[in-house]
């Protein structure tokens, strides 16, 4: 065995122990429980929300931070979306940023994850950073 990450993804019920970071903490937003049902969508209050403006067409955005995941929607370029937590660095490199968008239905509850930088990974980057709030 090459350690849990050779083992295929299993459902995480009750008494199942859930993915872990390799940040030591709970992903998917923090709540230990994961995805199926997220059920802890609120944004950390204590992280304060950064804006993105999207630099490239359809880029995909997934249920978690994981790029397997359930793919939720795509955006479009020059679309604006807010960071709700803190970015998950993939082994990769890759860094995933979990998002909410202010013209969903759910909001202000985020929509899910997106990839903020693959360039680690030979990728491209597709958020930049977004119009910040103007000071007096």
């Amino acid at each position: 065995p090459a350690g849990a990450s050779a083992q295929p993804p299993q459902p995480h019920g009750y008494g199942a122990p859930g993915p872990v970071s390799p940040f030591g903490a709970p992903p998917y937003g923090g709540h230990p429980c994961g995805y199926p049902g997220m059920a802890d969508q609120r944004p950390s209050r204590r992280f304060i929300p950064k804006k993105w403006k999207v630099v490239r067409a359809n880029t995909v955005v997934r249920v978690t931070e994981q790029l397997n995941s359930e793919e939720v929607q795509t955006l479009q370029e020059g679309e604006i979306v807010e960071q709700v937590a803190p970015a998950f660095k993939l082994k990769s490199g890759i860094i995933r940023v979990q998002i909410r968008h202010p013209s969903s239905p759910q909001f202000p509850n985020p929509i899910g994850w997106v990839t903020q930088d693959a360039t680690a990974a030979g990728g491209p980057k597709f958020l930049e950073p977004g119009p910040e709030p103007m000071q007096r």
